[in-house]
């Protein structure tokens, strides 16, 4: 599969460094952030399910974080293949609170992406997604 990187801003869901012992392994490789969609890729991968998503966000957020105030941003990679399914997800940067990472990652695999495409061919890639959890 050719992979194409690409960064895809997601959802108002900020971030700090790789944590340590969350259950998401931690990147390798390019993951760039958003606005840095390279030539390689014509038609970037979107996001179909983002109510789906968004529910599963406010189902994971851990309530001993929200009852303490507690919120923060985490940077998920997600490897997509060319027909837009997660092949893989990581860890890009922490929220600096291991329960909200954790959290992140249970979400990831809810994710539902259209493919990339590189002229008329679907291509694999690699994007970047912020998570926010917001104590409101």
């Amino acid at each position: 599969m050719r992979l194409a990187p690409i960064a895809l801003a997601a959802f108002a869901f900020g971030c700090s460094t790789t944590p340590q012992g969350a259950g998401a392994p931690p990147c390798e490789g390019e993951y760039p952030q958003s606005g840095q969609a390279p030539d390689a890729v014509d038609i970037p991968p979107r996001v179909v399910n983002p109510s789906e998503v968004a529910t599963a966000l406010a189902r994971e957020f851990p309530a001993s974080a929200k009852e303490r105030g507690i919120d923060g941003t985490v940077t998920v990679g997600f490897e997509i293949d060319a027909e837009g399914r997660v092949a893989e997800v990581c860890l890009l940067e922490s929220s600096g609170h291991r329960a909200l990472d954790e959290a992140a990652y249970r979400v990831a695999p809810i994710y539902e992406f259209s493919p990339a495409f590189s002229g008329d061919e679907p291509v694999g890639t690699r994007l970047a997604i912020p998570v926010t959890f917001a104590v409101r």
